[in-house]
């Protein structure tokens, strides 16, 4: 797969598991400021209990993680 491919790869599936995203609702889906890629919230959530920065390109994003690992804390309290 080439460099084109990939981008437009990524523009409809989850960089995590790869599920297509185009009928996911946008609440569900994060897009990463860093480089682009985009996935479900719940496992950028995942990933950021565990690292500090991004997992395509690995540029710290502590604000963007400080704002999934908030959204977490929210979902939990509707619970």
């Amino acid at each position: 797969m080439n460099e084109q491919q990939k981008r437009s790869h990524s523009l409809f599936f989850c960089f995590f598991c790869e599920e297509k995203l185009d009928k996911i609702p946008e609440e569900y889906i994060v897009t990463l400021p860093c480089c682009g890629i985009i996935c479900h919230k719940k496992e950028l959530f995942q990933w950021f209990l565990k690292h500090a920065k991004c997992p395509n390109c690995k540029a710290t994003v502590p604000t963007f993680q400080e704002q999934i690992l908030a959204w977490g804390e929210n979902r939990k309290k509707k619970r």
